[in-house]
């Protein structure tokens, strides 16, 4: 569900679904479902810890970087 009430998102005239496409944000993006299953809700993540996947992320990131410049050079 997106919060349409920035003002980023108005005049909210027109093709509604050009207005989601061009000016909406991932920060508009309020709740998902998935299923019918809430996997977000408020902007909270509910289905993984987000500090895991972000230590996760940054593993893998710097695991590539070292394939990359196996030296440590950028």
């Amino acid at each position: 569900m997106l919060d349409l009430r920035e003002p980023h998102l108005h005049p909210a005239i027109g093709d509604p679904v050009s207005l989601v496409v061009y000016t909406a944000r991932a920060s508009d993006v309020r709740d998902v479902f998935v299923d019918g299953k809430p996997v977000v809700l408020g902007h909270e993540l509910l289905t993984a810890p987000v500090e895991e996947i972000v230590r996760e992320a940054d593993r893998c990131a710097a695991e590539l970087q070292g394939a990359v410049s196996p030296s440590g050079a950028p």
